[in-house]
């Protein structure tokens, strides 16, 4: 599906489901997406969309070639290196938040189809979002293998609110999967899975609705959850030097900017 700047096109969960579960051989090559590195330390820039972001299982590195690139995921607490490699970007534009995530994997997981299941108990890719420093307020978005997408909406870190009330929003989120390998099936070696979001500016209340502007900071982590028979457990990890496995201590999160 392609999301171009002026029209949200969105997606239910049902249907990206659907176009994740759709078995891909794997022999397909691990995609290559973006241009430089961010350098951990410095804010990550957001880049501008050149133009329409597609949101399907196909690879389109051409609609991506400016994104800065997130590598280089730590272990939580100890913050030595991952050994699952992940890749992640983000761009935008006034409709849009662009998310891609690229994360290989030798054994895909996943098995919750719910919204309010508890994904960050099986393979996961993590997205939060706390866009002021002075408001309480922020984002946590997840996508499993099988295309599950949770987005929470969260007033405050200690709101007491449970995930089925802080996932009561409509999200409007165009998502999709591609899977390469066989989830659920730890008898072969799979390749990786890639994680793509759309999130419109116009459900998210705590930004009134309305876009980010050029040069406005945001803080921001990525994380990894890698439930796999080659670990004895899940190897967490994130793309923020975090030394401690609560996502939610969103202080030691990396910044962002928006760049116009």
């Amino acid at each position: 599906m392609r999301v171009p700047g002026a029209l949200i096109l969105p997606v239910c969960l049902a249907a990206g489901l659907a176009l994740a579960q759709q078995k891909q051989e794997p022999s397909a090559s691990i995609p290559s997406f973006g241009s430089d590195d961010w350098k951990a330390g410095e804010p990550y820039i957001v880049r501008r969309a050149a133009g329409p972001v597609t949101v399907d299982q196909t690879p389109h590195p051409e609609e991506w070639k400016n994104a800065m690139v997130i590598r280089g995921f730590v272990v939580a607490k100890t913050t030595t290196p991952a050994q699952s490699k992940t890749e992640a970007m983000m761009l935008w534009d006034d409709q849009h938040l662009y998310v891609q995530a690229v994360a290989a994997d030798a054994d895909l997981r996943g098995k919750f189809t719910q919204r309010t299941d508890p994904l960050w108990e099986e393979d996961v890719v993590e997205l939060f979002l706390k866009p002021s420093d002075d408001k309480p307020g922020y984002y946590e978005f997840e996508v499993n293998p099988i295309g599950t997408v949770m987005a929470l909406q969260i007033d405050a870190r200690k709101d007491k609110k449970s995930v089925k009330q802080r996932s009561a929003w409509e999200t409007g989120i165009a998502s999709a999967v591609q899977a390469v390998g066989t989830v659920n099936d730890s008898s072969d070696t799979d390749q990786f899975y890639r994680v793509i979001l759309a999130i419109p500016w116009k459900n998210l209340a705590h930004l009134g609705g309305k876009p980010p502007k050029a040069g406005e900071t945001w803080k921001f982590t990525f994380c990894r959850n890698d439930l796999s028979k080659l670990y004895k457990k899940a190897e967490e990890s994130n793309s923020a030097p975090m030394t401690t496995d609560d996502w939610h201590r969103y202080e030691q999160y990396s910044t962002l900017r928006f760049e116009r």
